[in-house]
């Protein structure tokens, strides 16, 4: 007994569906005798154009490198230059110079960032890209000591939030500000690599673990007293 096979089933073609155009704004003409038919400009006009060309380094906000931003003085500047050429050599030097440039001057101010950009052949869209990027970097000159509190886990299971609020208070200001006095800057941090001895906070670059009120107050009135 012959088996008869199912008939076919038609498959209809499907159209392909693309999503609709976006409609281009209006156009002012600056010109009031030029017609306005057409709502696209003369070829080579770009006073009209609504999405004219961006500009080399327009993410920038003003005075973070641009022309017109606030430049260094002639000690900074050639604090600067001098690490340039210590690191002119060296692949992948944008970073070993920020860390160069922020421990000799405190910060990484933005009128080094064109001096910077320029000597290793970036744009200073870049380097302000990486500055921002991490938080190590400061952008602000920094109070006269820099307290740096950790954040991390284990920390925070031995009373690193408790402790950062008694900083805040004794010292009159949040996390990542500097005391009204410009005396001391708290700065969050995340593993000092001291979980052992949590909670740690680091001084002026020394490490300090099982850190109390008690202990910070101490350390606190000790840097005050340097000042």
């Amino acid at each position: 007994m012959l088996a008869i096979p199912a008939p076919r089933r038609k498959c209809h073609a499907v159209a392909p569906c693309f999503p609709a155009r976006r409609a281009r704004p209006e156009r002012v003409a600056s010109d009031p005798s030029r017609s306005l038919s057409s709502p696209f400009p003369e070829p080579g006009r770009h006073d009209l154009d609504p999405f004219p060309p961006l500009k080399r380094d327009s993410v920038l906000p003003r005075g973070a490198g641009r022309r017109g931003a606030p430049s260094l003085g002639p000690a900074e500047a050639a604090k600067v230059a001098e690490i340039l050429v210590r690191h002119a050599d060296l692949p992948g030097n944008l970073l070993p110079i920020l860390h160069d440039v922020q421990h000799a001057l405190g910060w990484v101010p933005a009128g080094a960032i064109g001096q910077i950009a320029k000597a290793i052949g970036r744009s200073r869209a870049e380097v302000h890209g990486v500055v921002t990027f991490y938080h190590d970097f400061r952008q602000e000159p920094p109070g006269r000591h820099v307290l740096k509190v950790c954040q991390a886990e284990s920390c925070q299971a031995c009373g690193s939030r408790e402790l950062t609020a008694h900083v805040e208070r004794t010292l009159g200001c949040q996390l990542g500000g500097t005391s009204p006095d410009g005396a001391v800057t708290v700065e969050p941090v995340y593993c000092l690599g001291n979980c052992a001895t949590s909670p740690a906070v680091q001084l002026d670059g020394r490490l300090h673990g099982r850190v109390t009120t008690a202990k910070i107050d101490a350390l606190l009135q000790q840097a005050r007293s340097q000042s």
